[in-house]
Formats: C-alpha cells, sequence, structure tokens
C-alpha cells in the first residue's frame, strides 16, 4: 500500500537514488494525514513513532502533530491523545485541530470527564477558544458515555446532569459567535 511506497520512495527504490526522497517534517504530516484518509491510521503512527525516534527530525509544525492525533482517534488511543497534545512543546503550541482530533479519541471512548477537562484547558492553558470542531467531540463524549452507563453515572462522574453540561457548551459556542 501507501506506506510501501513510501518507504521505498525513501530507499531511492523507484527512481533511483538520485530521486531518493529525504522527508521533511511536511512529508510526514501529509503521509500520515493520507494513510488515515485510506483507513491506515497504523501505519501513520508507525511514521510518526519514526520521527519521534529519529535524532535529526523532531515533530516542528502542529500540523505534524495534528496528523498524528487523529490517527491516535482514530486507533481509539485516547490516553495517547491526551498525553501528546498536553506535551507539545511551547514553540510547536496546540491548534484547534490538535485538541478536536485528541476530543475526539475521548469522544470515541467514552471519557467525557477527561474531554471535559482538556476543553478546559484549552482556554485556561493555551489561551485557546473551543469552537465547534473542538466542543462537539466533548458533547459526543458525553452521548458514548450513555451509550454504557446511565445517567446517574454519569453524573456521579462529573458532578451533574450530562444535558447540562451539553447545553452550556452549546451555549458557549452561541456567545463566542
Amino acid at each position: 500500500g501507501i506506506m510501501r511506497l513510501f518507504q521505498a520512495l525513501q530507499r531511492g527504490e523507484i527512481f533511483g537514488e538520485a530521486c531518493q526522497l529525504i522527508p521533511d517534517e511536511c512529508t510526514y504530516a501529509t503521509m500520515m494525514a493520507r494513510l488515515n484518509d485510506f483507513d491506515e491510521p497504523e501505519d501513520a503512527l508507525a511514521l510518526w513513532t519514526e520521527l519521534l525516534s529519529s535524532p535529526s527530525k523532531k515533530p516542528v509544525t502542529p500540523h505534524v502533530y495534528g496528523a498524528a492525533l487523529h490517527s491516535m482517534a482514530l486507533t481509539h488511543q485516547w490516553e495517547l491523545a491526551l498525553t501528546t497534545v498536553r506535551s507539545m512543546p511551547a514553540k510547536v503550541p496546540p491548534t484547534r485541530h490538535c485538541f478536536g482530533a485528541a476530543l475526539h479519541a475521548c469522544a470515541q471512548a467514552g471519557r467525557p470527564k477527561e474531554a471535559l477537562e482538556l476543553l478546559n484547558e484549552m482556554a485556561s492553558r493555551w489561551g485557546v477558544t473551543p469552537n465547534a470542531h473542538c466542543t462537539n467531540p466533548a458533547i459526543e463524549s458525553i452521548r458514548c458515555f450513555l451509550q454504557a452507563s446511565s445517567p446517574s453515572e454519569l453524573e456521579d462522574l462529573l458532578g451533574r446532569p450530562g444535558w447540562e453540561i451539553a447545553l452550556e457548551l452549546v451555549a458557549a459556542l452561541c456567545e463566542a459567535g
């Protein structure tokens, strides 16, 4: 598939060594995004791991992080997504896209407490105002939790009813414009 082609280009097997692909962070971001598009997020995460382990290459753009976070969401790795977004270096602050991908991972796992904590951190820690791309997965995490649990369990977890929190999130979106 796509990953084998990418590796062959890196080794110079397609067009010869003169046309060997030496990937930069843009190449990695693009490849990870395409692998996600073609339902190969595990391969995208393998590229992420390769990038992190390379002494000469480090992720330096939010686009690389965003693609990796999206892969984590697709593979249901919500804990890794939260750790990754929270540990992004100050010189590469998380964007709404990065937060949205991490929140999507929480939604798929039915982790509303973690999603709401991250949503609050966006503004308090990074100064990023949540938009619909971020708020919708937080609301979705409440819905997913309720598919496996009762409303009273959700209220015990969050300290108040999920519907109340969801309405507040929608109201905050309307206020933000």
